[in-house]
């Protein structure tokens, strides 16, 4: 029975590792001068952050870059 209990778990877990199914699903992990991105369900809150308008070298600013779901993962990848 136990086994079963650990099974469970393991296989749930496993289906977190899914991030995204489209691009849709993607968006930038932090608020300024984002490197990666993670899904949208988990993206922070910049309500009340503000940001330099500067276009930092290596960052998704000034469309250098996007969010997409590569693999069912959500990477930043760049042009």
């Amino acid at each position: 029975m136990r086994w079963l209990l650990i099974l469970s778990l393991v296989l749930i877990s496993g289906c977190s590792q899914l991030d995204c199914v489209s691009d849709l699903d993607c968006v930038q992990d932090s608020c300024c001068h984002a490197s990666s991105c993670i899904n949208s369900e988990n993206k922070p809150d910049c309500s009340l952050v503000d940001c330099t308008l500067s276009c930092e070298p290596g960052t998704l600013d000034c469309d250098q870059g996007s969010c997409n779901c590569v693999n069912k993962k959500c990477k930043a990848v760049f042009d």
